[in-house]
């Protein structure tokens, strides 16, 4: 939808847009999609619980975006944006320079790890209680 959307709109302005800067601009999307997906999982199997799921996910989010926005501004902060996962979806500039596939590497990384200790962690749940 993102990417269909987008191509509507280049043709419509006659932007001179790369479409296939474009797809990986969506393909960096579904896979900063998916870390999120994959933290929901693991926050899911390890609590059982939806508010905390919600809570601590926002919380990332939020705590994400504000770490990647103020860490190149105080110097103090430049390490917090290597923990913010919208860097690694956002600090390549994908539209413009196309996937950093250490980027990429590090997102599929993160929500692969995830998901199999979601995986354990649901396993071993007494789920009779």
């Amino acid at each position: 939808v993102v990417f269909v959307s987008t191509v509507v709109g280049i043709v419509a302005v006659d932007m001179d847009i790369s479409l296939f800067k474009v797809s990986q601009a969506c393909v960096s999307v579904v896979i900063f999609g998916s870390a999120f997906a994959a933290l929901a999982v693991f926050l899911g199997g390890w609590t059982g619980k939806s508010s905390v799921t919600l809570g601590v996910g926002a919380a990332v989010g939020i705590g994400g975006y504000l770490a990647n926005s103020f860490a190149p501004l105080v110097d103090a902060l430049s390490w917090a944006q290597y923990f913010s996962p919208i860097y690694y979806y956002i600090g390549g500039d994908p539209l413009s320079n196309g996937l950093n596939f250490v980027h990429v590497g590090v997102l599929i990384a993160a929500s692969v790890a995830l998901v199999a200790l979601a995986a354990y962690l649901f396993d071993r749940r007494d789920l009779a209680v």
